[in-house]
């Protein structure tokens, strides 16, 4: 199936109020409003996702008009690249990542406890806690970089 051919306004559908109706199951899903494609995004378990989404209450106060439409998805492994581009293809208005120069903006949700040490660790480097977020995720990427090429560093020597 093309992606052209993925119609979202065709596709099962419930209204937002309807979620714990969903089926659990693996899908790409569309936040709708009439026929606009708001948001595309993809999950493992469409019923437990909807249990809890990021977006609940942003879309809540859109109206009743909110549907969530779905596409089963029975390749887990394809999920995400199928995702990728249902959202290259539609651009949904709520998909769209600011960007700020060569820079994009990430959304990270994480506990108080979590929030507070960030806040902590960027006071006391007179960061923001934007920056200091962004030099802890930089870190954190780099050091899994070195531990994923040390085993194969390990092979290579063997």
């Amino acid at each position: 199936m093309s992606i052209e051919a993925v119609n979202p306004l065709t596709l099962p559908s419930l209204s937002l109020q309807e979620r714990r109706s969903l089926p659990e199951c693996a899908a790409v899903y569309f936040v709708l409003n009439g026929n606009e494609i708001l948001y595309i995004g993809g999950t493992v378990n469409l019923a437990q996702r909807w249990l809890a989404h990021h977006r609940w209450y942003q879309l809540v106060e859109m109206g009743d008009g909110i549907r969530l439409a779905w596409l089963e998805c029975s390749d887990t492994v394809l999920l995400l690249e199928i995702e990728a581009a249902l959202i290259k293809h539609f651009q949904p208005t709520l998909n769209r990542t600011p960007v700020i120069g060569d820079k994009v903006t990430v959304s990270v949700i994480v506990t108080k406890e979590v929030h507070d040490k960030l806040k902590r660790l960027a006071n006391s480097k007179r960061w923001s806690v934007s920056q200091t977020g962004a030099v802890l995720i930089e870190e954190g990427l780099d050091r899994a970089d070195q531990e994923n090429s040390a085993p194969n560093q390990k092979q290579g020597a063997a």
